[in-house]
């Protein structure tokens, strides 16, 4: 094996070798076998209730600042969104029952445009993401599911089930192999407190699933997950903190990057350099929705998250300063999910009936307001962009968030 490529495409050191190790000893699970279908498999997991009061819809927005159009409308909670290559891909939770969905249509669609419908009878899919041709997501339940679907042929493959809630989600590959991250939640006996990070080898030639190893366990509520090629990082939700563990380092060690806060959500990565991705320069941004204070939500902006140093410094919500840590807006009714461009850095503020929006840099200091519901949406949650406009999911009158 080449090192020095190997590194650059990410390829996890040193979990390739527990692979390797487990399958000699017998440790690790055998392959997982995939299954092609549509249809939710029978005696494997119990669909979710979806308590569904009103119907949402998925909204298009000018980066500039203009009135929002609603693309789709009548769905049945709309989590999230993602873009790619000009087309738009959204979940939905459905009404139970498995009755979830992931569509797809054109970003630059016309109000009122019929949405193609990518997968259906799915149980709470989540955290949609786009890699070579296939989108994998994550199905958030117990005895869920991490799965992808090729995007010019459908039907939905199975790559890992009986999990505990997996949500957080990241692949990547290189010639021979792709890689799939995630994070299990955990269970609702252990108040949450048995969360995990894992691992999946999936053979690109001939599809075999081999694993998952725990890089991490014993974790409170992971639920955000985002890599670059040397680290993982991921947002602890009821631990209050953002660490990183390394994908390439013999032995997976958690770095804190940042403590203290009281519900961090996913965070999106920045690489302001990418011809030269171990340059130290990675910028994490999320938002902290804080669960115990409408009004208390914060976005943050943590600088040189790659930043080759044992150990690296940790920032703590208390002590948070530049150059590591930035808070970049403060006193939010609860920031979910947050999208970046060249410029400024968006977020969904559900109780205020908002997307909102900051410059990278913080200045000016005052956030803006690129939309507000007032009577057209309720609870916007999902948010992406392609540095033209922001599309955001509103899931209208429903309990929410996580």
């Amino acid at each position: 094996m080449n090192i020095r490529k190997a590194r650059r495409v990410g390829i996890p050191l040193g979990v390739i070798s527990a692979v390797a190790l487990g399958l000699a000893a017998g440790c690790l699970d055998a392959p997982v076998s995939t299954n092609q279908t549509d249809e939710p498999l029978a005696n494997t997991a119990v669909c979710d209730p979806v308590s569904v009061l009103s119907t949402g819809s998925l909204y298009r927005v000018s980066v500039t600042g203009s009135a929002p159009v609603k693309i789709v409308d009548q769905l049945n909670m709309p989590w999230e969104v993602t873009v790619d290559n000009g087309t738009l891909y959204f979940t939905e939770d459905g009404v139970g029952d498995c009755t979830g969905k992931i569509r797809k249509l054109s970003a630059a669609a016309p109000a009122g445009t019929a949405s193609t419908e990518l997968l259906t009878g799915l149980n709470r899919p989540r955290r949609p993401v786009i890699h070579q041709g296939y989108l994998y997501f994550a199905e958030y339940a117990e005895g869920g599911s991490i799965n992808r679907v090729k995007l010019d042929a459908g039907g939905k493959e199975i790559l890992l089930e009986g999990l505990n809630r997996p949500f957080g989600l990241a692949v990547d590959s290189n010639d021979n192999y792709t890689y799939v991250y995630f994070t299990e939640t955990g269970t609702e006996g252990n108040s949450y407190r048995d969360g995990t990070l894992k691992i999946i080898q999936l053979g690109n030639a001939d599809g075999i699933v081999t694993g998952p190893v725990t890089m991490a366990d014993n974790l409170k509520m992971p639920i955000g997950l985002v890599m670059d090629p040397y680290y993982a990082y991921v947002a602890e939700m009821n631990a209050g903190r953002v660490f990183r563990i390394s994908k390439t380092a013999p032995v997976a060690l958690i770095e804190d990057l940042m403590t203290g806060l009281s519900t961090p959500y996913p965070p999106v990565l920045e690489d302001p350099t990418p011809d030269d991705p171990a340059d130290g320069k990675n910028i994490l941004y999320f938002a902290d929705f804080n669960s115990a204070d409408f009004n208390a939500g914060k976005v943050y902006k943590l600088s040189n998250v790659d930043q080759y140093t044992t150990p690296r410094p940790v920032d703590s919500a208390a002590t948070c300063a530049a150059p590591n840590c930035i808070l970049l807006a403060d006193s939010l009714n609860w920031p979910m999910l947050v999208a970046v461009d060249g410029t400024n850095i968006y977020w969904s503020e559900v109780y205020n009936a908002a997307v909102r929006g900051i410059r990278k840099d913080a200045s000016p200091t005052e956030p803006f307001e690129l939309t507000s519901g007032n009577l057209d949406f309720e609870k916007p949650l999902g948010i992406a962009t392609d540095g033209v406009n922001v599309y955001f999911t509103d899931i209208g009158n429903n309990t929410c968030c996580f």
